[in-house]
């Protein structure tokens, strides 16, 4: 049985069981579904290359902690070795990810930015609380639907997936898999205003290098893979074809 492995030694914070809005256990739900095994790496000292080997893909979900040499070093050789890696960001930076992120996907030739894809033709609702009570929502356009796809067995069949105050990602235009449209903007402050230092574009939401070995994506937004978001638009056929992909059920 092919086997998945989380993360969560490094301020990832999965939650593969819980049932909030914020947890993965829709997608951990899936994952058992589909015929794989679910596991996950609570302390950094069992991150070695010899536990990495025991899953074929490996998942890293926006990561707070940083990644010493040794873990660099096992996530890379894992990869070499043949092995699927997932990495996902977030938004401008948020907890120092993109930094901690770049440390491992640089030497695939992406690069997680520091800043936050928008459109402000759609808003994401998130909730408002006050002394630890929720007193209502308040409308942020931050919800760049993303509708541009490279042809790709990962995107077969998805047409429209989300990306939820999301990073854009820079690398070669050939190793793309999906961008936000034309009217979307780089949010380099975070206050989901166009600025005048801000570029409006298409930027890459999704990304899989091209490696002789092993198999990597690497995703600007984590929060596809919530409860609150997993099943909306394409984005649960999306992450399937992901994880088919990385394990080479996918062709």
């Amino acid at each position: 049985m092919a086997k998945v492995l989380f993360d969560n030694a490094h301020g990832e914070n999965s939650m593969l069981e819980d049932s909030g809005a914020g947890s993965f256990s829709k997608f951990s739900s899936l994952i058992a579904k589909e015929g794989y095994k679910v596991g996950e790496i609570h302390d950094e000292k069992d991150f070695t290359l010899a536990t990495l080997k025991g899953a074929e893909v490996l998942v890293i979900s926006f990561p707070s902690k940083k990644f010493s040499n040794r873990d660099v070093e096992a996530i890379l050789q894992y990869v070499e070795g043949g092995g699927g890696l997932l990495l996902t960001g977030e938004w401008g930076n948020l907890h120092g990810n993109a930094d901690i992120l770049n440390t491992v996907s640089q030497s695939f030739k992406v690069m997680f930015n520091k800043d936050r894809i928008t459109d402000t033709r759609h808003v994401h609702e998130e909730p408002v609380t006050v002394l630890g009570h929720r007193t209502g929502t308040r409308k942020v356009p931050t919800y760049a639907l993303i509708r541009k796809f490279t042809l790709h067995p990962i995107t077969h069949e998805v047409k429209e997936v989300g990306h939820i105050s999301g990073c854009s990602l820079s690398a070669p235009k050939y190793t793309v898999l999906a961008w936000s449209d034309e009217q979307s903007f780089a949010d380099l402050d975070g206050d989901g205003e166009l600025d005048p230092d801000e570029i409006v574009g298409s930027f890459a939401t999704a990304v899989s290098p091209d490696l002789k070995k092993g198999r990597v994506v690497c995703l600007g937004d984590t929060s596809i893979l919530t409860n609150q978001y997993f099943e909306q638009m394409d984005n649960r056929k999306f992450i399937l074809n992901i994880l088919h992909w990385l394990s080479k059920k996918l062709m």
